[in-house]
């Protein structure tokens, strides 16, 4: 279970790196962000997942609600970090975690 926890903090920070890089946020500052959201923003949803799954509370509507909330969070980061106004944080948020999202689900369903 740890190892699946890391794999998929992994592969988000990779997945939403690469394609932020895509988007035009090529500067360090910009990948160390991507880095750092990313594990926290990952870490509170995958744990919230595993206490729901656990405790018999998961759903996927649960799980769109929550990956809901990690885009309207991460948006919040890019917005002030960025200095991007909250349009473009938003498309930038939805494009990353909609690319990270697809790739998990086809990884581990």
């Amino acid at each position: 279970m740890i190892t699946t926890y890391f794999l998929a903090i992994i592969l988000t920070i990779c997945i939403e790196s690469i394609f932020g890089y895509i988007l035009g946020y090529k500067r360090a500052f910009h990948f160390l962000c991507f880095v750092l959201i990313n594990i926290l923003t990952n870490s509170l949803l995958n744990l919230s997942l595993m206490n729901l799954y656990t405790t018999g509370f998961y759903s996927d509507l649960v799980l769109i609600i929550l990956e809901l909330l990690v885009v309207i969070i991460e948006m919040i980061f890019y917005h002030i970090l960025f200095r991007i106004k909250y349009a473009e944080a938003f498309r930038l948020s939805i494009i990353l975690n909609f690319f990270s999202f697809i790739t998990g689900y086809l990884i581990y369903k």
